[in-house]
């Protein structure tokens, strides 16, 4: 059965805002299509959701990026040209999260051979229940005060090798990071703010790799109706992936990711059910 209008926008929708909570957008889009039984178009339709979320953690990470390079910038001038002193303090953030992006764009090139392979759903029940591990750990630390200035190289990598378990379905990059973070002792919101940057690479690395396979499959497949569908996928992944930033953002303040893990475990059962009938 192809997908048809609403499919697409319930697929759309679903795909923004898991790609931002720490719940896993690949097993969400897998359970959706094992549940509708929708077939057809799947790398553009998969293609389109990615770019919603990426254009919306662009929009909301706008102002920080640009601070970052104009601090960067002033940096890279001779010291008799600049109007004033770089922000020691940003200058240090970018320093951190260039060293935590290294491990997550190093780890997209591991997507040509694991997107690849067949996805089986009781794998994918395995990887949701670490998933839901992995959220959970926070509950569990002290609560760190850690920011740009007290970050080392070492907490920096391992966010990044955090976030680089986000390339295996079942496994949420945010999550990772955030929980990773955490065992550092870095604060909660600050935590979540610099995930939401890395995971930028990470969004445009999967677009450009589903790009691909769209082009290697063969562009005859897309057609205007499929492109119309595809359009309402990316304009709903955008506003899903919008209203999960400033969700996460309220549970950043308010009570932590946790509760994201009990979630996630009902998925993986749902999972299991689906591999058992």
């Amino acid at each position: 059965m192809e997908f048809g209008w609403l499919q697409s926008l319930i697929y759309g929708f679903v795909s923004g805002v898991t790609e931002i909570l720490p719940v896993s957008a690949d097993a969400h889009r897998v359970l959706l299509m094992e549940l509708t039984g929708a077939s057809g178009g799947e790398n553009v339709l998969r293609l389109a959701a990615q770019l919603g979320a990426f254009f919306a953690l662009l929009l909301i990470c706008r102002p920080r990026l640009s601070r970052l390079h104009r601090e960067s910038k002033i940096a890279g001038l001779p010291p008799k040209y600049r109007k004033r002193q770089p922000d020691a303090v940003i200058l240090m953030e970018a320093k951190v999260l260039k060293t935590a992006a290294m491990p997550i764009v190093i780890s997209l090139l591991a997507c040509f051979w694991i997107h690849k392979q067949p996805m089986r759903l009781w794998a994918l029940g395995i990887l949701l229940a670490c998933n839901g591990l992995i959220v959970l750990l926070p509950q569990y630390l002290p609560r760190g005060n850690k920011d740009s200035r007290s970050l080392s190289g070492l907490d920096a990598m391992l966010m990044g090798l955090g976030g680089a378990l986000g390339v295996m379905p079942g496994i949420s990059a945010m999550g990772a990071i955030t929980t990773v973070a955490a065992k550092r002792g870095v604060e909660r919101q600050y935590s979540l703010e610099l995930a939401l940057i890395l995971c930028i690479p990470a969004s445009l690395g999967f677009c450009l790799l589903n790009l691909f396979w769209v082009v290697t499959a063969g562009m005859q497949a897309v057609t205007s109706i499929l492109i119309m569908k595809a359009l309402i996928v990316l304009a709903a992944a955008f506003a899903g992936s919008m209203a999960a930033i400033s969700m996460m953002r309220f549970f950043a303040v308010k009570v932590g990711f946790s509760g994201f893990a009990y979630y996630v475990w009902g998925i993986s059962v749902l999972t299991f059910l689906l591999y058992l009938l």
